[in-house]
């Protein structure tokens, strides 16, 4: 029977002995989670703690995964085994000789494609296409989704057989909504990687900035936070992150969740510097009307 786990980001939700256990094992992990929200960081993560870190870390996006050439993709071709097949391919599964192959979003396959990797599972071994014989290879296999395979399993859309070959220890990544306490260290490890990537200057969020991240949903979780990172890099103006830097929707959907009217009132604030007090400018900003700015504004106003 497969264990359940529930995890956070960068974390287990077990003991650091388990967690080490875990990943040098070699053992075949099944991880579930939301779009964006860490699946294929924690599967990084695994690989770099184990014996095979000094291997290769081998992503297969199941979902890019072309059904007519899915078997030269994943196993390979040789030379002429198809027309334009110039030369010899060594397919991802092979490429991941030693080290770990990442199966992302596993519960794309169609079932034909399906039974292919069941083989590939139970031999530890590929046939090249075009080849007469089959090629032994030694990999640790993770794969992700953010489906619900047991339920896909049980409406004949995906293979029982493989399921469990698969879900040998299952993993869920908690969306980040579920794991509030997490944004900070993100924001800041987020701005000092995306600061050198995009060769801009480093900026604190301010604590507006700081109470909108923590306030906001996330539906995008991790991902989308990186993004929001990114433009609020690019486009704060002042020496801090700020509120008014951040897209449109996440703006909108503030209006109605920041903590209290002092963060509202910062978010219009901020808005408004940016546009050098131009109100439909701001409102744009802020993703809003301008008669809900002007709402805003004589909320606060009559709050003074």
């Amino acid at each position: 029977m497969a264990a359940d786990c529930q995890v956070g980001e960068l974390d287990y939700a077990m003991a650091p002995e388990r967690r080490r256990a875990l990943a040098e094992s070699g053992v075949t992990v099944l991880i579930g989670g939301e779009t964006g929200a860490g699946k294929g960081v924690l599967a990084r993560s695994l690989h770099a703690e184990s014996q095979r870190a000094s291997g290769a870390f081998v992503v297969a996006d199941c979902s890019a995964l072309t059904p007519s050439l899915f078997e030269s993709q994943l196993f390979g071709h040789v030379k002429g085994a198809f027309t334009g097949a110039s030369g010899a391919r060594l397919g991802l599964a092979r490429a991941a000789e030693g080290g770990t192959l990442f199966l992302d979003e596993i519960g794309e396959l169609a079932l034909d494609q399906q039974a292919k990797l069941l083989t590939l599972i139970e031999d530890r071994a590929v046939l090249p296409v075009g080849a007469e014989q089959r090629v032994p290879i030694d990999i640790r296999l993770i794969a992700a989704t953010h489906r619900d395979l047991r339920a896909m399993v049980a409406e004949g859309r995906f293979r029982e057989d493989l399921f469990y070959r698969l879900a040998v220890v299952e993993l869920s990544v908690a969306p980040l909504r579920e794991r509030r306490d997490l944004i900070p260290s993100l924001i800041r490890e987020m701005v000092a990687r995306k600061a050198d990537l995009l060769k801009t200057p480093e900026r604190a969020p301010s604590r507006a900035f700081l109470e909108a991240m923590l306030a906001y949903d996330w539906p995008g979780n991790i991902r989308e936070l990186g993004n929001c990172i990114e433009r609020a890099l690019v486009l704060s103006t002042g020496a801090t992150l700020e509120v008014a830097a951040l897209p449109p929707r996440v703006l909108t959907a503030l209006g109605t969740k920041l903590p209290g009217e002092g963060s509202r009132r910062a978010a219009v604030d901020a808005a408004l510097r940016a546009a050098s007090g131009n109100k439909a400018e701001a409102a744009r900003r802020l993703g809003i009307s301008r008669r809900h700015l002007y709402r805003l504004l004589d909320a606060s106003a009559a709050g003074a």
